[in-house]
């Protein structure tokens, strides 16, 4: 959805420096009169010479200089997405995030940690209290039942209570790129692609990516296809597909988790205990499954969930220039 301020003509930004125009125009005085585009978020107006098109900031892009979203994380009835303006924004039931800019965000089960662009932790828990998680500068981090762990610049994982008070690191070695952490184990990737864990039988093989819930553990490989240790049978149908992104959805009391998937072509799958009806439609670059209800990124940047929405979980805010073209009407209950 495009932003044109009253009686002004939409313009249409292709790639930069390949500067498209609107249509003819419907009347005289359109043709008449110049007409300047809705430059948002400090854009500049580039001049008809220059195809009437926006210069747009770092952080926005298309044709108004819109904010889009880049990450999303979903909890119990939760959900947090990282904005292209390192800004967090958070829906459903829980508390605003702490303002300033960070680079990523993870929400749990009681608490959501993200780290700023500085390297440094803030976490909260789902009532709204700041939480006090361990100094210095971290690469990733996850947050279990209880417990939360990070991985430090030098490679590292630490793990801390919900007091913040330290706790032995289930993975002594170093050279961890992300963690993930369940109600029992904790798994970390290596920058050479390897993974270790503690509590859950380890994955053989090369990863890019590690998702987990308090039971199951899925990673993705090289190759695209995926692996499972825990609780839940995925499926062998699964498991031998390719995909591009896997999210596993949280578990609580021991139950049985879900699993979304991204496949190559974009399209949405998702399986497992809890599916909450048919899945978006639509190009889509990673999904963040939850306990409920699920969210997903669309390649344009603009977010849609469904499922449970008794907190509003599944109704993203509908910010102009900011998050744009959300739904929950793609199934739920």
């Amino acid at each position: 959805m495009s932003l044109v301020a009253c009686g002004e003509k939409e313009t249409t930004r292709g790639a930069r420096g390949a500067p498209t125009r609107a249509g003819p125009t419907n009347s005289a005085a359109d043709a008449a009169t110049p007409l300047t585009p809705v430059c948002q978020h400090g854009g500049a107006y580039l001049g008809d010479d220059a195809g009437s098109l926006c210069d747009c900031p770092a952080g926005t892009r298309g044709e108004h200089c819109e904010i889009y979203t880049l990450a999303l994380s979903a909890g119990i009835s939760y959900t947090c997405a990282l904005q292209s303006d390192e800004a967090l924004t958070c829906w459903g039931d829980g508390p605003t995030p702490p303002p300033g800019a960070f680079k990523s965000v993870f929400v749990g089960v009681q608490t959501t940690c993200a780290i700023r662009t500085d390297g440094t932790l803030s976490c909260w828990d789902h009532a709204g209290a700041a939480l006090t998680p361990p100094g210095g500068q971290f690469l990733s981090v996850a947050t279990a039942f209880g417990s939360s762990c990070a991985v430090t610049l030098a490679g590292n994982i630490v793990c801390w209570g919900v007091d913040g008070t330290l706790r032995p690191s289930p993975l002594p070695d170093s050279d961890f790129v992300s963690v993930v952490t369940g109600g029992s184990f904790t798994c970390g990737l290596k920058s050479d692609a390897t993974v270790t864990c503690n509590g859950i039988a380890t994955l053989s093989g090369q990863f890019t990516q590690l998702s987990a819930s308090e039971t199951d553990l899925c990673g993705l490989k090289i190759d695209g296809t995926m692996v499972c240790e825990g609780a839940t049978y995925f499926g062998p149908e699964k498991t031998n597909s390719i995909f591009k992104w896997i999210s596993v959805g949280l578990s609580v009391a021991g139950g049985a988790s879900h699993l979304c998937a991204v496949n190559p072509d974009g399209s949405l799958g998702c399986w497992g205990a809890s599916v909450f009806g048919p899945q978006p439609s639509g190009v889509f670059t990673a999904v963040a499954a939850g306990l409920s209800h699920d969210c997903a990124l669309a390649e344009a940047g603009s977010i849609v969930c469904w499922g449970g929405n008794d907190s509003g979980e599944s109704t993203p805010p509908k910010q102009p220039g900011r998050i744009a073209d959300q739904s929950n009407d793609a199934g739920g209950h």
